[in-house]
């Protein structure tokens, strides 16, 4: 049987995660960028090709979308585990966001890279938070407003990373 985790542990959970999908997303954005001049040598010559690759382009697109709003999730959870650590007793803020990342999750597949600490992070955290089941009766019923509302905040802010610089890296 796994050891509980303390708060100070997830933290540094949380931090390694969102390095990972740094890490993850500058493996994407390399993808990107060879699939892009391969459209650009292949465009005069194979329109078929260069139609199929431009698809995968805009699929790649989409994951890098998911991939930071992950990461917005991600940093509203490590700044909410701050403020418990240094508090003590605000535990019941994480569950929204614990309840948005089990949202996205269930919309959007976590990518295999960091899926496994991903699935970690979400099981350590249900067993901080007080009873009541732990997190199981946030995930049983439909979200609430707060957690949507995380979600929508989360992906807002996403869409504003990747208009100021396209290419931004994450942990920023």
């Amino acid at each position: 049987m796994r050891r509980k985790k303390d708060l100070a542990e997830l933290l540094i959970d949380v931090k390694l995660l969102r390095r990972k999908l740094a890490h993850s997303l500058a493996k994407l954005d390399k993808r990107i960028e060879s699939l892009e001049a391969l459209v650009v040598q292949s465009s005069s010559t194979i329109s078929a090709f260069s139609a199929r690759v431009a698809k995968e382009i805009d699929q790649l697109e989409n994951v890098r979308k998911r991939i930071y709003v992950l990461d917005v999730l991600l940093e509203m959870l490590e700044i909410r585990l701050e403020t418990v650590i240094s508090l003590g007793s605000l535990v019941e803020s994480l569950r929204p966001v614990v309840s948005a990342l089990k949202e996205l999750s269930k919309s959007f597949p976590i990518p295999m890279e960091i899926s496994p600490d991903f699935d970690d992070l979400v099981s350590s955290l249900s067993s901080v938070l007080p009873s009541e089941g732990g997190l199981s009766f946030l995930f049983k019923q439909r979200p609430s407003e707060e957690t949507l509302s995380i979600l929508k905040e989360a992906e807002s802010i996403a869409n504003m990373k990747i208009k100021e610089g396209n290419r931004e890296p994450l942990n920023s």
